[in-house]
C-alpha cells in the first residue's frame, strides 16, 4: 500500500511530484524483428526507440525509459514500478506475446494503483 511507502525514507509529496512528471498518455508503435520487439515511444513530443525480448521486458523498458527521461531518482522509480506505471491491458499483452503478430501500436495511460492517503 502507498501509505507504507511513506513510512520509509521516501516522501509522499516527492513521490506525487515524480509521478506527475510522467506524461499522461503515450503511444507506442512496435514491430517484431526476429526474436526482438522493436518499439518507438511517442511521449510529450519526444521519441524513444528500444528493443526487448519479451512482453515483460517490453513493459519494463518502456517504464524505465520514461523514468530516466524525466530524471526520476532510482528509489522513486522502484516505487513507481510497483504503484504507478504504464501497463498494457490483457489483450495488448497477448499481442506482444503472439509471434504471429508482426506489427501493432498501442496507447497507454499512466496509472496510479492506489491513491496516497
Amino acid at each position: 500500500m502507498l501509505f507504507k511507502l511513506f513510512k520509509s525514507r521516501l516522501v509522499k509529496e516527492v513521490f506525487i511530484s515524480h509521478f506527475n512528471k510522467l506524461p499522461d498518455t503515450i503511444k507506442i508503435d512496435w514491430l517484431r524483428e526476429g526474436n526482438f520487439l522493436v518499439g518507438t515511444i511517442n511521449a510529450d513530443n519526444e521519441e524513444y526507440c528500444f528493443q526487448a525480448l519479451s512482453a515483460k521486458e517490453f513493459v519494463d523498458t518502456v517504464n524505465n525509459i520514461l523514468f530516466e527521461a524525466n530524471n526520476i531518482p532510482l528509489e522513486y522509480q522502484k516505487e513507481l514500478l510497483k504503484n504507478g506505471r504504464f501497463m498494457p491491458d490483457k489483450e495488448e499483452l497477448e499481442k506482444l506475446n503472439n509471434f504471429a503478430i508482426k506489427k501493432s501500436e498501442l496507447s497507454l495511460e499512466k496509472n496510479l494503483q492506489e491513491q496516497p492517503a
